[in-house]
């Protein structure tokens, strides 16, 4: 919560989700009785024990599980943060190649019986909202509806659902990368996806300076530590 790269960008959109003032608060609140005492234990802990990095999980049994729960979380959203950064290097990589439909249909895709469909507001890939439909309605009795498949059984889908849902989707796209544009699109382009924008491409820049100061300091730091065994 307190800590973190993910938690420096989310952290001002918290206080004014959250309400301003009354976070903040909260958030000193939490690091003056709990995050800084726990610290605390953990130092005196570690200076006690004379072992080196040992923290609270770490000095009871039964502590255990509560420290590999907490790992398993923070590695499960680490995961989640670094979705946004996963879909900016699709993008870039993609660049690379030659899409027909990037020189043939701008504005929209070109789809695997090379038709040219238009990106509405709104719409979605048809096979994302047939995915929808089937898992709203797996378990529905209705006797009536329109038949999807949906691995080796067939739902019925009723009729006005299926038209609400099917109305503006695009088709299946040719490119396993073209759905990461798809996603992201409305980040970054205001409308076509033949313009470029200069601003994600220098936060990406930014994102893999750090990661490369990071790494160079740590292993600068393990190269001291071997050199102190040798």
């Amino acid at each position: 919560m307190t800590a973190g790269s993910a938690n420096a960008t989310q952290f001002p959109m918290m206080v004014i989700a959250y309400g301003g003032v009354p976070f903040l608060l909260a958030c000193f609140a939490f690091l003056l009785f709990v995050a800084f005492p726990v610290m605390r234990l953990e130092s005196n802990l570690a200076q006690f024990v004379g072992d080196g990095n040992r923290g609270i999980f770490s000095t009871v049994p039964l502590f255990f599980g509560i420290g590999y729960a907490l790992t398993a979380y923070v590695l499960s959203h680490v995961v989640a943060d670094t979705m946004a950064l996963a879909d900016a290097l699709a993008l870039l990589m993609s660049l690379t190649k030659s899409f027909d439909w990037h020189h043939d249909c701008p504005g929209g895709w070109m789809t695997r019986n090379f038709s040219c469909y238009a990106i509405r507001p709104g719409s979605a890939p048809c096979k994302l909202a047939r995915d929808d439909l089937t898992d709203t309605f797996r378990h529905d009795t209705t006797s009536e509806g329109i038949p999807v498949s949906s691995g080796n059984k067939v739902i019925l889908i009723p009729s006005e659902q299926y038209k609400d849902e099917a109305t503006g989707c695009i088709p299946d796209l040719p490119d396993t990368a073209a759905p990461y544009h798809f996603r992201r699109q409305t980040i970054w382009e205001p409308g076509a996806i033949d313009s470029f924008w200069a601003e994600p491409v220098f936060a990406i820049a930014v994102i893999w300076l750090l990661v490369f100061a990071i790494t160079h300091k740590g292993f600068l730091k393990l190269k001291a530590v071997g050199d102190l065994f040798d």
